[in-house]
């Protein structure tokens, strides 16, 4: 369930990470003991485009904590986030759609989901908009970093740690009105072929490293200007504190989707900021 309803952020939020093409970043200096490594992913990516570079691994071996922005190696996370997507109070899917929208979307559902929209009606919107996004991928089954980073993990015997709660995570989503997320569906409905196409277009720029491209797709999108601030840069504030502190107790990989690198208010220019050594690892 998870990779469904972060795969949102990744749709929204693949961004730069400076003019130079890379998704891995070492953090060194202002007395560090070691250096840490800092890694853009992209949260669901059919299995051919995966991939992992002789010094992502390298740096990911080298390292004594992997921490990821919740914690995936938490074995009650399914049923809590199973709890916190559903409604309660009496609230329903289709209390946030006018009656034309929600036969369109029936009919949607019914032929690209090959569902009927009512299995949906005890879930909030995000579910919906995020298992639409999921199918995207022209793949049968879809490969995660974060997963991928877990079992690794747990194979070098790090361990893992989360930069914010399961709780925290979904709540940001749910401070998105059920009616601006209803339009999201609805929007994503009337143009799922040329959103396809964005979406195979953006993986082309991760599995290229094209980090200044997927910046630039960003700013085009006007789905960014639903809330920008509240699903990367008060993320990134708050996380700054946490990644720091962390690194000064020892060597860190941290992976985190790759909107949260770049831009002004991205975590390389706050790192940078903080007075740190970030270059970009090839």
């Amino acid at each position: 369930m998870y990779r469904y309803l972060v795969v949102v952020a990744t749709l929204l939020c693949a961004s730069a990470s400076g003019q130079q093409n890379s998704l891995l970043w070492q953090i060194s200096g202002k007395g560090l003991p070691q250096p840490s490594y800092l890694f853009g992913t992209i949260h669901m990516i059919c299995p051919d485009d995966f991939f992992l570079t002789d010094p992502m691994k390298s740096a990911f071996q080298k390292t004594h904590t992997l921490y990821l922005e919740i914690d995936l190696d938490d074995p009650t996370a399914p049923m809590k986030l199973m709890g916190m997507i559903q409604y309660k109070n009496g609230e329903k899917l289709s209390d946030f759609f006018d009656s034309s929208d929600y036969r369109e979307l029936g009919a949607f559902v019914h032929d690209s989901l090959k569902m009927d929209v009512q299995f949906f009606e005890k879930f909030k919107p995000l579910m919906l908009y995020s298992m639409m996004s999921a199918k995207m991928l022209p793949c049968a089954r879809e490969q995660a970093y974060e997963t991928e980073f877990v079992k690794m993990a747990k194979t070098q015997h790090k361990p893992v740690k989360g930069l914010e709660t399961m709780e925290e995570q979904v709540s940001i989503f749910d401070s998105i009105p059920g009616k601006t997320q209803a339009s999201m569906i609805m929007d994503m409905v009337r143009h799922y072929d040329s959103e396809k196409i964005d979406f195979q277009r953006m993986v082309g720029f991760y599995r290229g490293q094209q980090i200044d491209s997927l910046y630039r797709m960003l700013e085009e999108s006007p789905d960014t200007k639903i809330d920008q601030d509240l699903l990367l840069n008060r993320r990134n504030h708050k996380w700054i504190p946490l990644m720091t502190s962390a690194m000064r107790q020892g060597s860190c990989f941290i992976a985190v989707g790759a909107g949260h690198l770049g831009g002004e208010k991205g975590l390389l220019a706050l790192l940078r900021r903080q007075g740190y050594t970030v270059r970009a690892v090839q």
